[in-house]
């Protein structure tokens, strides 16, 4: 008489096999939680769209820390994953981040999501947008290119900042610097903001530069078409001032005697209140909770009335010169507005309004989308004080952050001379690759386990 042989019942055997699987799965996809070592998901500010050709768009963004960066392009002949123009090969943690995308289509429009290095990202966490490309065009600008070279308060070269030009009603252009902190950002490939057409310059036409390496970090620069004609390499421009070469206009020639306005902010703050975001009238951005910010005297209160809301708050002008609120309710896409009330420095009360629209995910923003808030293309290129503020340029030897910039320019048919094209078909995937293959090993013994329990 044989032996009854004891069997594992079949549902046990099952739930081990569909355990085995269900744990590779897990620990081979997205979900790495337990021993994912990336960053989290990027949260840009100061969002540009510029360098805006027939085949060619730059984005460009900062972080509040080093991060990795990578951008997901979809439209006409596209579907690919880019990254910074810095990378070559192995992606590196930055605060500035560039990407030219490159091989596009003419006049034609290409959604555009800030990605990291994580292969799956939820629109909700990664702001997503629509741009357009221009049209062909055949004849250029003869302008030659603007140069110079941007350096710390120590006088040493400031490597990846970005440099944004705005001239006219063109459309914005932007470089970047080297090594060396040197820059070049051509001039005769701008277009005019609809993307169709050269824009009629003069020699009184006023640029702006403005140069941000870190969301706290900006130097900025007045001059004229003239004048760059005359020069067209500038003096080395120092994080955190202010130079405005329009008063060295009479000599034909941008010295290094230009006068140095300091930090723009702390001046006007001496003089009364203003704010830097909301920028200007009808200013644009993503973020339904944006940061509302300004300057005013240090120590006061300063009244903020977000009218759509009919939200109020008082904040304290901090010792920088500078104040923030962001508002408690999340903001509906449409146009809003915000009123502050302030103190100025003969006592007398000053009140601001200026409206602001904020757009829905995946509206198109021609030369910037900033979830933080920036300027949009004005051709006013210096901060406009409240009423009855008068503002007098001082110098100043500290560097602290200028007010936000003015949108980005164009640059050129033919890219700017930035690092070639990265494309990987998926950004790399975080984690921690030793762990990870030791549960999957885990999981198809399992896997086998269970089969064998069956037989």
């Amino acid at each position: 008489m044989y032996r009854k042989e004891r069997r594992i019942p079949t549902i046990i055997g099952l739930l081990i096999i569909l355990a085995g699987i269900g744990g590779a799965l897990t620990l081979s996809g997205n979900y790495q939680n337990i021993t994912s070592k990336a960053s989290d998901y990027p949260k840009p500010s100061e969002v540009h769209f510029s360098n805006i050709s027939d085949n060619s768009i730059t984005i460009s963004y900062l972080t509040d820390s080093p991060k990795l960066g990578s951008v997901q392009v979809t439209g006409q002949n596209k579907n690919t994953f880019i990254l910074d123009d810095l990378d070559y090969g192995k992606p590196k943690e930055r605060m500035t981040h560039m990407f030219t995308l490159k091989n596009l289509e003419q006049n034609s429009k290409y959604k555009i999501k800030i990605a990291s290095s994580l292969q799956v990202c939820k629109r909700q966490k990664c702001p997503e947008f629509i741009q357009k490309t221009g049209v062909k065009l055949i004849k250029s600008l003869d302008l030659p290119p603007l140069s110079g070279q941007i350096i710390d308060k120590n006088k040493q070269p400031v490597e990846s900042a970005i440099i944004y030009l705005l001239i006219g009603n063109a459309a914005p252009v932007s470089g970047r610097s080297d090594r060396s902190g040197m820059f070049i950002i051509p001039l005769n490939n701008l277009r005019n903001q609809d993307l169709l057409s050269r824009p009629d310059l003069s020699d009184e036409s006023t640029i702006q530069l403005t140069i941000k390496n870190a969301p706290d970090q900006y130097a900025s620069v007045l001059t004229n078409l003239g004048l760059v004609k005359a020069n067209s390499k500038l003096p080395p421009i120092e994080i955190g001032k202010t130079y405005n070469f329009l008063t060295t206009k009479l000599s034909g020639t941008q010295s290094s005697q230009a006068k140095v306005l300091g930090n723009r902010s702390v001046n006007i703050a001496k003089n009364g209140i203003d704010i830097l975001f909301p920028r200007v009238e009808m200013d644009t951005t993503i973020d339904q909770n944006p940061k509302i910010r300004g300057i005013g005297i240090i120590g006061n209160k300063i009244k903020i009335t977000l009218m759509s809301e009919t939200e109020t708050a008082i904040v304290t002008v901090k010792s920088d010169g500078t104040w923030e609120y962001r508002p408690k309710i999340p903001l509906s896409p449409g146009r809003h507005t915000i009123t502050i009330t302030g103190v100025d420095n003969t006592g007398k009360t000053v009140s601001i309004s200026r409206d602001f629209v904020v757009l829905k995910s995946g509206e198109s923003v021609l030369g910037e989308a900033t979830p933080s808030g920036t300027l949009t293309p004005t051709e006013t290129p210096v901060t406009t004080p409240p009423t009855g503020i008068t503002v007098t340029p001082e110098v100043t030897s500290t560097p602290t952050p200028s007010p936000t910039p003015t949108l980005t320019p164009t640059p050129i048919e033919t890219p700017t001379p930035t690092p070639s094209e990265v494309i990987t078909p998926i950004p790399p995937r975080p984690g921690n690759a030793g762990l990870t293959n030791l549960f999957l090993g885990g999981g198809v013994m399992l896997v086998i386990v269970g089969i064998k329990l069956l037989l």
